[in-house]
């Protein structure tokens, strides 16, 4: 029997992941929802059509446990991982975790190396889209990739789109501002630097090197804008050689997860929101450098870009032997 726990199950990727898994419940047979915040204790929510509450976590809670997944920040998450039983495996949905906290992976790219007993990281969304997006191109001769990343409020939990929302109604609505408890400043219709709480994006670069192996010289900026949900992520790829745009494009063809937009218009974060795919839009040449491109692509970072992954590594874990 198949038994699985969520840490932290109440902000927003945790409660992605409790319905994703609600619709492949194939996959396990218990589901356990923990918590360390004693505000979250005695939520009720619902597990395969049933009430289902939220119990305070204790170490002797984990026990008999296949895989437990930890949503919430790091340092909520740490002192859980700090107890796990021997054995036990941890798949980390930490979006400020870096590549020191587990082996990270991402689906279609790294899951072989998915093993049970191990810690495991379902890295920062922006890690598996663009991990996503530079694999397919490896036997090209891609050289670098520089990418220019645009985060949602979603990334900062629900107080934080609640913020947002006043904040866009008041602008639209003349009416008083309210403090700024979360941005401190105004974020409807605004684009600014991501804040430095998060995983830096020097980091973020180096996660996705991480998890291409040996791939490109990789460099990331992050900007966070006033939208709700999905990122955006702008990319400007170097060929060692000119490989041809048609040879790009059929690099993303048939992927399972990438879908190549051909329409007149590129996708925006609003057309990707819910959506489980990675969508491309506009693949075009740099005309001022030979074998240069720039690409446009969006996901959700709820969806593909945090529970759909970390299902994923669940059902190659369930199909690994232990880690040697």
């Amino acid at each position: 029997m198949t038994r699985i726990a969520i840490l932290h199950p109440s902000n927003l990727l945790g409660r992605e992941l409790r319905e994703t898994l609600d619709r492949r419940q194939g996959l396990w047979q218990e589901l356990l929802l923990l918590t360390t915040h004693k505000e979250e204790v005695g939520n009720l929510t619902e597990v395969r059509g049933a009430a289902a509450m939220v119990q305070s976590y204790t170490p002797e809670a984990l026990a008999g446990i296949d895989l437990v997944f930890l949503c919430g920040p790091m340092a909520a998450n740490r002192p859980v991982l700090e107890a796990l039983p021997p054995g036990a495996t941890a798949v980390i949905l930490s979006p400020d975790a870096g590549g020191e906290e587990g082996r990270a992976l991402v689906a279609e790219v790294n899951l072989v190396d998915a093993y049970r007993g191990e810690l495991l990281l379902n890295p920062h969304p922006a890690a598996i889209g663009l991990a996503q997006l530079l694999h397919p191109l490896g036997d090209l001769g891609l050289r670098s990739a520089a990418a220019t990343v645009v985060l949602p409020t979603s990334m900062r939990e629900q107080d934080a789109l609640d913020e947002l929302f006043d904040q866009t109604r008041a602008i639209l609505t003349f009416a008083d501002k309210k403090p700024q408890t979360i941005f401190g400043r105004q974020m409807a219709f605004n684009l600014v630097p991501a804040p430095e709480d998060g995983l830096q994006a020097t980091a973020l670069a180096g996660l996705v090197g991480v998890i291409l192996g040996d791939g490109p010289e990789i460099s990331v900026q992050c900007l966070e804008a006033g939208i709700f949900h999905s990122l955006s992520i702008s990319l400007h790829l170097r060929f060692a050689g000119d490989p041809g745009l048609e040879a790009v494009r059929a690099a993303f063809e048939d992927h399972p997860i990438l879908e190549l937009e051909d329409g007149d218009e590129a996708p925006g974060p609003i057309d990707v929101t819910g959506r489980d795919e990675v969508l491309i839009g506009r693949i075009v040449r740099d005309p001022q450098l030979p074998g240069a491109y720039w690409i446009w692509a969006v996901l959700d970072n709820l969806t593909r870009g945090g529970a759909l992954n970390a299902v994923a590594i669940l059902e190659k874990v369930l199909d690994s032997p232990p880690a040697s």
